[in-house]
């Protein structure tokens, strides 16, 4: 089981107010120079209508941090002007939906750069999740993201273990904003892409860069991808390097 850790207040967080809305189809219009995010995500729950938020976040390569900041009317302002924050939710309308797999898959213009699967509900995943470069002009097809509520009932092996603790599930009411959320991964297809936009340069991301780390953009609880496995222990740091040496 998981124990989550809470900071006083979270219990209540919200999402990010603001990001890139995917592409409706029959609206794509080509850029060379835009950066575009292809990605599936599963359950829908039989709907053509994903009802969760998915986003991802592009990082600054000097600091590692997101290039958004939750501030109310300025992520407002600003997330959708820059492209710098992508998300997928109850709105985005879907390129293909599966009925028999549940799955939809979407695209979104965006900034190119250094992107990572950011959060997923009220949960940022910044204790470790997959990132990937998206260059201009390609199609960047992320894979499929699976996505569940860290409460043992997913069906999902990799989610259905990352279980918070029986004492926060049993909240009651309350235990809804209290439960984490998290993601598993699977491999990109060639035949996931749309023939209509097969015809553009596409990139499969078979290789992401696993575990990146990065700040709660969100101020939001914290989690990590599930199928990237418990965090490991990072090495001791010497007491001369930290600020216990100020400490008797």
């Amino acid at each position: 089981m998981k124990r989550l850790f809470l900071f006083l207040g979270l219990a209540f967080c919200a999402t990010s107010a603001s990001a890139e809305r995917p592409i409706e189809p029959g609206k794509f219009v080509y850029d060379a120079n835009a950066g575009y995010i292809f990605a599936c995500v599963q359950p829908m729950n039989g709907k053509q209508s994903f009802k969760q938020w998915l986003e991802f976040v592009r990082l600054d390569p000097a600091t590692g941090k997101s290039t958004v900041e939750d501030r109310g009317g300025l992520r407002s302002t600003n997330a959708r002007r820059v492209k710098d924050a992508a998300a997928i939710y109850y709105e985005a309308k879907p390129w293909t939906f599966d009925a028999g797999r549940d799955r939809a898959c979407f695209l979104t213009a965006i900034t190119p750069g250094f992107w990572v699967v950011g959060s997923v509900g009220n949960t940022a995943l910044s204790m470790g999740s997959y990132g990937f470069d998206v260059a201009p002009g390609k199609i960047t097809h992320v894979g499929t993201i699976l996505v569940g509520a860290e409460d043992g009932t997913s069906a999902v092996p990799e989610i259905a273990k990352a279980k918070i603790s029986d004492d926060l599930l049993g909240y009651g009411t309350l235990s809804k904003q209290l439960i984490s959320w998290t993601i598993a991964r699977r491999a990109p297809v060639a035949e996931d892409i749309p023939p209509n936009l097969s015809t553009h340069p596409v990139l499969l991301v078979t290789d992401p860069k696993r575990d990146v780390r990065f700040d709660n953009y969100i101020s939001a609880l914290v989690g990590r991808a599930a199928d990237l496995g418990p965090m490991a222990h990072e090495k001791p740091v010497a007491k001369a390097d930290t600020y216990d040496q100020h400490i008797e």
